[in-house]
């Protein structure tokens, strides 16, 4: 299981899209959301591995699922950015938040990822290195543990970016967080245009 935690904490570290979308979410509106955009992320990532341990990564190789995920993860980005960009500039309670918002904002982190299918070719690179190391992880029951310590990993690090990192940045200059955060929606913006165009594979 303690495999599977560190696995899960890197994955996260390393999302750099989920990470600058909870770091905005949580500036402006609730660091509960900006958890929840993580744990979203975190549920598609699971089932991208789930399926490279099921060696089902041939996925890839159908022309309609990648274009269906490039376009769902585009506009997903596209769209997002744009919100973020218009939506209040006030950094105002961390309590201003409602089911509602954290159902949208899981919903918010699940696209983002579902809408980068070359994850399964990242997974089973991944899951075969991790059985070459780990044979053990043949065992079903052993994986489930991987799988549950993969889960409490990454929502581990996602408790640190919402609870301690944004609320760093709430302590910066006014201004200082409108810039940045302004370039975050630009980067996202950018990245989902490409993504559209075809520019940029949904890596």
């Amino acid at each position: 299981m303690h495999i599977g935690i560190l696995v899960g904490f890197l994955n996260g570290l390393i999302s750099w899209q989920v990470n600058l979308t909870a770091i905005h979410r949580g500036v402006y509106s609730s660091r509960r959301m900006a958890f929840m955009i993580g744990m979203g992320a975190v549920c598609a990532d699971f089932i991208f591995m789930a399926m490279a341990f099921a060696g089902v990564n041939h996925l890839l190789q159908l022309p309609n699922w990648r274009f269906l995920c490039r376009v769902v993860g585009g506009i997903t980005l596209l769209f997002l950015s744009i919100a973020l960009f218009f939506q209040s500039r006030k950094v105002d309670s961390f309590n201003r938040f409602d089911k509602k918002n954290l159902g949208n904002s899981f919903l918010i982190g699940f696209f983002i990822v579902l809408g980068k299918p070359v994850l399964i070719a990242f997974w089973a690179g991944g899951a075969s290195l991790l059985l070459g190391y780990f044979p053990e992880l043949h065992i079903f029951l052993i994986r489930l543990f991987f799988y549950a310590g993969f889960v409490v990993g990454s929502a581990v690090w996602f408790f640190i970016l919402a609870r301690l990192i944004v609320k760093r940045i709430r302590g910066f200059d006014e201004k200082i967080i409108s810039t940045g955060l302004r370039i975050i929606c630009a980067a996202l913006l950018i990245v989902g245009i490409l993504m559209l165009m075809g520019y940029l594979q949904p890596a």
